[in-house]
């Protein structure tokens, strides 16, 4: 299956590693401007799924072609990037068994 990963300055990388994964996720903390009006970082995934990462912990996961939005709040650097390995790996299952909230 195929993936990929979008950076805050919308940057796209095609089927990155873990430590590629890992500096995209670095970079939107290290490079956090309020002013910036995008800070979060991306990875779609070819079964429909993404999962937006924010630089406030917070993940959504949405799927193309529906309109819900799920949330996770206060992550950790490490809890977003074993978001981004399962969703990597295809694991849909398992990432939908999490605790996500529907966003309003």
């Amino acid at each position: 299956m195929s993936y990929q990963t979008t950076d805050h300055q919308g940057v796209t990388q095609l089927l990155p590693d873990h430590s590629q994964m890992v500096e995209v996720i670095d970079s939107m903390y290290s490079d956090n401007d309020e002013d910036e009006p995008f800070n979060e970082v991306i990875m779609s995934h070819d079964s429909g799924y993404s999962i937006c990462l924010y630089p406030n912990g917070n993940a959504t996961l949405e799927q193309s072609g529906q309109e819900k939005i799920l949330i996770l709040k206060s992550l950790s650097r490490d809890d977003q990037i074993m978001l981004w390995l399962q969703l990597s790996r295809g694991n849909t299952k398992g990432l939908l068994a999490l605790d996500w909230e529907a966003l309003d």
